[in-house]
């Protein structure tokens, strides 16, 4: 927080304080696992997506719980250790669901959707 507020760049953590950070950083989790989801309920990404999302989420889901819970005392005590965790985890969560969001076009149209065809 102290590099960003010694540059000038107005980050969340600098403009709304770390606590708000942790709030938006749960609800964005949510809206992003909503979408993830939702896009596993077309023919887009198919079955192997969708169970792939199921289990992606809920970690992630669980780690954006666990950055909510926690105070400033907390993550100084540790090193930011569950902040930084969540980081790699994301970058895994993206790389996965992007992967296997792309075998439509890879490999054709998945013959597999909840939702009708004509959406």
């Amino acid at each position: 927080k102290e590099d960003y507020h010694n540059a000038g760049v107005p980050m969340l953590t600098v403009t709304h304080g770390r606590q708000a950070t942790r709030r938006h950083i749960f609800v964005y989790t949510m809206v992003l696992a909503a979408f993830a989801l939702a896009l596993g309920l077309t023919s887009i990404a198919g079955p192997i997506y969708l169970a792939t999302a199921l289990v992606l989420n809920a970690l992630f889901i669980r780690g954006g719980w666990q950055i909510l819970r926690r105070t400033e005392e907390q993550a100084q005590a540790d090193g930011y250790r569950a902040e930084k965790g969540f980081f790699r985890l994301s970058l895994y969560y993206l790389a996965l669901l992007f992967l296997l969001g792309t075998q439509s076009a890879l490999f054709g149209p998945v013959k597999y959707s909840i939702l009708p065809q004509t959406l």
